[in-house]
Order: structure tokens, then C-alpha cells, then sequence
């Protein structure tokens, strides 16, 4: 079971980009900012219901950094750097050709998070207004460029021909089919390009950050809301840039604006609807899912704290920095987190449940491969007199078995079945070399080479044993670990935990973001396939 759990573990931070399975973090601190309508219905199930405020407190929590920069890079870099049309298009239409053929591009649209067409373009000129920003701050001298060009392009070993014998060296070339080497370019021809591969050596994840915090930071970026202002601290400081060197200090705080940039003020009411269209179907899942699983399944805290105490062990100090860049601050964020992921494996194992039929099935094929099998031991020597010692004392013994076994632990040169009295264990046709195969598929159960086999790795004496099968008790809990392995797919995951959700009536308040979610499921069950 507890292997089970840390592949379920480790598969879950992958599932599903879209329904993702966070859990609800549940912080003591969490954001002051409030919403006018932060009473009314978000999301509701049969069993509980989500204000707008409940969803935007965890919203913020998981994606409101993210998001806060999206709407202030924006305004800050939309008056310092134009926009390439023909590059903004030719994404356009290579996004256009992801689409499905069953769909429209409105609902690829919204399936994609984009409420129109208009939300998508401002999604890509932002990318791109940031990255002309980031390779602006990147110097390039003339001597770095030279040094790439020389290096890229070196002076011919030999003196270029004369003008009077061109020619003639032409002629000769290709009466001989001897190659040309290609001219070299003139360096003004390839600047731009050697420029631009200067640049993409230098724009690490890093200098990207940096570039975008300093461009903000110089826009007078200030947040007014302190815990949003501590996640924003803490993400650049999780990417090594020293936060508060980036961030102005707020002369208030205030619980209707969130942040002010060059002018612009983002209020609590903005900053929800943006992260409503970003992360609301997310957020709003990882809320609900908790009480759904729990109406039919358990998870006792031993099981839980357990997961947890394993990933501290294999994290260390990096645990809690892991946890935060998955949006879990504190122990009960992440304990409601692991609690989650443990309901939908159990979700998971009782939809797949594996009868005792089929574990016997699944044994009955295993053992069916032993068939074509041999099991043997063997004693590997330098030279063919030894073998020859060897196979006497075989001869002279009573208990050939036991023999081989000393043996091959005094005498064999394989170190690696040595102490093991040369055990090879079961192997099939076309496992060993060929002179080594034949002496053993010709050996009956019991038996041992009477003459030593020679092969590249030396002199052997061979001794077959009974091939023997592991009890269907031994192998019944590895069986079945191995097939639900076999079944588990993000998709069928997710299929299961929908279900679930219908059943309890999981519905959302705004029509759009109810409408985005159906298409989101019915693309995602298009992809099952049983």
C-alpha cells in the first residue's frame, strides 16, 4: 500500500493542467482584501456551498501573484515597447490549428481559459511585450560578437586561390568531385543573428525575473494588501531575486485596492474577475472535492502523516520552499492537500477494484512465462584446468547442489553471483551468450556440464536447476499494485473524480465559468477510452 501511495504522490502534481487537484490551503494569514459581492454564490454542491469570498481568498493564495503580475506587467511595458504585428499573428494562427475538428473557436476559446478572442491576443502581447523587455536589458559589446563569429566562423587553412587560376581550380574541382568549402560570410551579414544567439545564451529564468521585477519596481509597483504583498516577497525570493529589493514600500493598506502601478490601481473587484477567468474552475474543485470524497471513502491521519513524513525525509530542508511553490503554506495546507490526493486514490482503487479472478489471471500469465525458462548456477574460471578440478569434485559429491554452491563461492570469478553459489536464476533463449545457452538448455533439471564452456568471459561449469514458480500468496499484493499501475492514467483519474462531482451536484454560480467547465469535461471524456 505505501508504494502505491508514493506513486500516487507523485503522479498527481501532473494531473489534468486544467482541473488541476490542489487542495484548499486553509491559512491562518490570508488576504484583507474584500469584494462587494463577496457573499454571493460562487460555486455549490449537494453538501456544501463557496461564496465569491471564500474562492478569492484561496484564489489568491494559489494564483494570486501570477495573476497580479499579468495585469501589472501590462500596463507598465505596453508604453515602452511596441508590439510585432506579424510575429502577434503567426501565433494566432498556429494556436488556431490546435483547435479540434468537432469544435468551434469560441469554445476552444473558453475551454482554453479565454473568454474571447480579444483575451487571448492581450494574453499574447503580454508574452511577447515581456520577453522584447527582458532581451533589451541584455548587453552585447563588439568584441563578444566578433569572438562568437570568429569561432563560428574561422579563416580557411588555406590562401584562397588567384584570381587568374579561379578557373581552372574550378574546372579541376569538379572533374575530381572535390568539395568547396562554403565561402566565409562577411560579419555585418550575420550580426543580427550572431547578436541574437548571444542573447538567448544569456536569458536564463533569472534575468527574466529580475528584468520584470526591476521594470516594476521603476513603475513605482507598491501592494497594499500585506499578505499579497508577502506572497509576492516569497516567489521571488523562491527564484533567488532578493524580494523586497523590488517591491516600494505602501504608505496604507487597504481592503478594496490591491496593488497601484504608473497610475493604475487594481481593486479587490479586478483582481477577482481576472482570477475567476485564470484559476476559478481550479480553485473552486480543489475546495469542493474534500467533503464529495469524503462521503464515500476515508483516509485515517496515520496514513496521511505518513506520506507527509516521507516526502519531509526525501526533501529536507527544501520541503516547506517545495510546498509554498505549490501554493501550500503550512502544515494544514499541505496535510489537506495529501489527504486529497490519498480520497482520490482511494477514488481511483475502488473504480478499478481488481477482482480475485483476475489476480489469479494476472498470476496464471506470469507463471505461463516461466515455461521457456531455465533456472541455473554457474562457476566462472580463467582456464580450462580449473574448470576441469572443478567438474572432478562435482563428480566425487553427494550433494551435487550444495557443492556448486561452495564452489562457486571459493573459485567463480563473477563477483556479482559468487556468494550467491553462482546463481543466475531463471532465464529464457537469447538471454546469455550462444556457447553458454546451448551447454545449459541441453543440461536436465539436476545436472551439471561435464565439460568446461568457453566463452569470452572465460571457462564455465554449468548446473541447472528446478525453475521454480512464487507462491500465488507471495505475489498477490505486488500483482495487483502492478496492474492498477497499468490502469492508472490522468484521464481516468479525473473521469472518476467527475463522476463524482455530478453525482453531487457540482455546479457553478457564473454561467461562463459553468459553460467552460462542461467543455472541459466533455473534451476530457472524448479522451477515454474505456
Amino acid at each position: 500500500m505505501l508504494g502505491s501511495k508514493k506513486r500516487f504522490l507523485a503522479l498527481a502534481t501532473s494531473l489534468m493542467a486544467v482541473l488541476a487537484l490542489g487542495a484548499c490551503s486553509n491559512n491562518e494569514e490570508g488576504t484583507r482584501l474584500r469584494l462587494e459581492d463577496g457573499d454571493s454564490l460562487f460555486l455549490s454542491t449537494n453538501l456544501e456551498a463557496f461564496s465569491n469570498q471564500d474562492v478569492f481568498g484561496e484564489m489568491i493564495t494559489q494564483n494570486g501573484v501570477v495573476t497580479l503580475m499579468d495585469m501589472v506587467d501590462k500596463q507598465v511595458l505596453s508604453g515602452q515597447f511596441e508590439l510585432d504585428q506579424e510575429a502577434l499573428d503567426e501565433r494566432l494562427e498556429m494556436i488556431r490549428e490546435q483547435m479540434t475538428a468537432t469544435e468551434t473557436w469560441e469554445s476552444f476559446l473558453l475551454r482554453n481559459g479565454f473568454i474571447d478572442e480579444a483575451a487571448l491576443i492581450s494574453f499574447l502581447e503580454l508574452d511577447q511585450l515581456r520577453m522584447t523587455a527582458v532581451t533589451a536589458s541584455i548587453t552585447v559589446t563588439e568584441e563578444e560578437l566578433r569572438e562568437l563569429f570568429e569561432s563560428m566562423y574561422p579563416e580557411p587553412a588555406a590562401a584562397e586561390a588567384q584570381e587568374e587560376g579561379e578557373d581552372e581550380d574550378a574546372s579541376e574541382a569538379v572533374e575530381t568531385d572535390e568539395e568547396v568549402a562554403p565561402a566565409r560570410p562577411e560579419f555585418e551579414d550575420v550580426r543580427t543573428e550572431l547578436e541574437q544567439d548571444l542573447i538567448n545564451s544569456r536569458l536564463t529564468n533569472a534575468v527574466y525575473l529580475t528584468e520584470l521585477a526591476r521594470l516594476r519596481y521603476a513603475a513605482d509597483f507598491s501592494i497594499l494588501d500585506p499578505y499579497l504583498r508577502s506572497l509576492y516577497v516569497s516567489f521571488l525570493d523562491q527564484n533567488n531575486i532578493v524580494g523586497e529589493d523590488f517591491i516600494n514600500d505602501a504608505s496604507e493598506t487597504s481592503t478594496t485596492i490591491a496593488a497601484r502601478v504608473d497610475g493604475l490601481e487594481v481593486t479587490a473587484e479586478d483582481l477577482f474577475t481576472e482570477l475567476s477567468h485564470v484559476a476559478g474552475i481550479t480553485v473552486g474543485i480543489g475546495m469542493a472535492d474534500p467533503a464529495i470524497l469524503r462521503e464515500g471513502f476515508s483516509v485515517p491521519r496515520s496514513e496521511v502523516e505518513d506520506v507527509i513524513n516521507q516526502q519531509k525525509i526525501s526533501l529536507g530542508a527544501q520541503f516547506y520552499p517545495q510546498m509554498a511553490m505549490m501554493g501550500l503554506h503550512g502544515d494544514q495546507a499541505i496535510f489537506d492537500h495529501v489527504e486529497l490526493l490519498l480520497l482520490q486514490q482511494a477514488a481511483f482503487d475502488a473504480a478499478y477494484e481488481l477482482s480475485d479472478e483476475r489476480v489469479q489471471e494476472l498470476y496464471d500469465e506470469f507463471a505461463a512465462t516461466l515455461i521457456d525458462q531455465i533456472s541455473a548456477r554457474h562457476i566462472l574460471v580463467e582456464d580450462e584446468e580449473t574448470a576441469r578440478e572443478i567438474i572432478a569434485q562435482l563428480e566425487e559429491s553427494d550433494d551435487v547442489e550444495a557443492a556448486f554452491s561452495e564452489l562457486a563461492a571459493e573459485h567463480s570469478t563473477d563477483a556479482s553471483n559468487a556468494a550467491n553459489g553462482g546463481d543466475l536464476g531463471a532465464f529464457s533463449r537469447g538471454t546469455m551468450v550462444e556457447p553458454f545457452e546451448e551447454a545449459a538448455f541441453g543440461l536436465g533439471v539436476n545436472e551439471f556440464t561435464t565439460e568446461p564452456v568457453e566463452t569470452s568471459f572465460g571457462f564455465h561449469v554449468i548446473y541447472r536447476y528446478e525453475t521454480s514458480v512464487p507462491a500465488f500468496e507471495e505475489m498477490e499484493e505486488g500483482l495487483r499494485a502492478q496492474e492498477r499501475s497499468r490502469l492508472y492514467t490522468p484521464v481516468r483519474v479525473e473521469s472518476i473524480l467527475i463522476g463524482h462531482r455530478e453525482a453531487a451536484g457540482l455546479r457553478f454560480a457564473d454561467p461562463v465559468v459553468q459553460e467552460r467547465y462542461e467543455l472541459i469535461v466533455e473534451n476530457l471524456m472524448s479522451q477515454l477510452t474505456d
